[in-house]
């Protein structure tokens, strides 16, 4: 588990030496160590060190409330193996080849993809500045972009 969806929002987990990643790719940058305040979420946000009770809390506020203002979440973690098996223990996870999957209380389950879908993108305007930002974003995680000017 690299990258879960909530409401929409990609949470991707990513190891904390990670020498790919640039910080000036993300608008918010926070500390999580400290704990995570959902309503500081903005844009593309980076958070780095952030203890597994902090990203479980945040998760669950995801689940509850549409964070309008955010386009995805990264965790920067020390322990990534260990987090990511922390957080599986938290929910139940389905395995499944794509789609919505909800129990009997109607509750949305995380979806575990069974191989590798190539997800593709077509942007309106890519060579404005949003536009182009976003064909990076959406690059940067594994999208097929196409555009027009």
């Amino acid at each position: 588990m690299k990258r879960i969806f909530i409401n929409d929002i990609p949470v991707l987990f990513k190891n904390l030496d990670n020498s790919k990643l640039k910080v000036e790719n993300y608008d918010t940058l926070i500390d999580g160590s400290s704990g995570i305040i959902h309503t500081k979420l903005r844009a593309r946000v980076l958070i780095y060190d952030a203890l597994p009770d902090s990203i479980d809390s945040l998760l669950k506020i995801m689940t509850e409330k549409k964070l309008k203002k955010t386009y995805s979440v990264t965790f920067t973690l020390k322990n990534k193996k260990e987090v990511i098996k922390y957080l599986k223990k938290k929910f139940k996870v389905i395995k499944a080849a794509g789609g919505i999957v909800q129990n009997n209380e109607n509750k949305i389950l995380f979806i575990y993809r069974l191989g590798k879908l190539m997800k593709k993108a077509f942007i309106t305007g890519v060579n404005g500045q949003d536009g182009s930002y976003l064909a990076e974003y959406l690059l940067e995680l594994g999208y097929e972009v196409h555009g027009i000017v």
